[in-house]
């Protein structure tokens, strides 16, 4: 493929995501409880210094929700989000001075910088990456495979209460409710509380579980393994 169609192509996909974008009317809205509570879990639930629920358009990444920064957006390309955007999966950075993708980055450079890093696109029904999730802390760590399902799945919520926000603010579009708080399941262990985020709402209810989440309740409780956790629902969550 010649550089000149490659170019084209990657142009048409990103016009593409960035219509996507547009139809959820989310760029510079003020801050609402539902992506406050994301960001609360995921610096809570991964102990980090700073989490964030992103939109990113041609220009910026615009912080939907954040904590443990002073920051509202920043240009796109200084951000480690510009590469998570290209796949859907999460983008795992261990320690970020050993990345060569993000070494020079500014804000790995600055004092007290950047060192480890996560991120989770944020995608539409129709397959289009219109944000992220992020995870970030000045100290080198990594994510266990039980935390990088639990942070997809906090992606997965993100992403029902844009669908659910655009749902509401589309003229004579029925919506049935908001269950964000049901979102979230609590399971009691042995002197401990865990947490573990349900899947989206339809999903859910409809009672079947992903071949991940089954793969984690059978490592936790083999009981709900052939079930979605409605019964585990729990109104407050923090």
């Amino acid at each position: 493929m010649s550089a000149a169609l490659k170019l084209a192509e990657t142009q048409a996909d990103d016009d593409s995501r960035l219509a996507a974008l547009d139809r959820y009317d989310i760029m510079d809205t003020p801050r609402e409880a539902a992506f406050d509570r994301i960001a609360t879990l995921i610096r809570l639930v991964f102990g980090v210094e700073t989490s964030l629920v992103t939109m990113i358009d041609a220009h910026r990444q615009w912080y939907k929700a954040a904590q443990g920064t002073p920051n509202t957006e920043v240009p796109v390309r200084d951000t480690f989000c510009q590469y998570s955007i290209l796949g859907h999966e999460p983008m795992i950075v261990p320690d970020a001075s050993l990345d060569d993708r993000f070494r020079d980055n500014p804000h790995v450079t600055a004092n007290n910088g950047v060192r480890f890093y996560a991120s989770m696109p944020l995608t539409t029904p129709d397959g289009e990456n219109i944000g992220t999730i992020c995870a970030i802390d000045s100290k080198p760590r990594e994510f266990s495979g039980h935390e990088v399902v639990i942070f997809k799945e906090l992606a997965r919520v993100a992403m029902s209460e844009l669908e659910l926000r655009r749902l509401a603010t589309t003229d004579g579009a029925p919506l049935i409710g908001r269950l964000t708080p049901s979102n979230l399941i609590v399971i009691a262990g042995a002197g401990s509380v865990g947490a573990f985020l349900a899947p989206p709402l339809a999903r859910l209810l409809a009672g079947v579980p992903s071949d991940e989440e089954q793969a984690w309740f059978a490592a936790h409780d083999p009981a709900r393994t052939d079930r979605a956790p409605v019964a585990d629902i729990v109104e407050a969550y923090l």
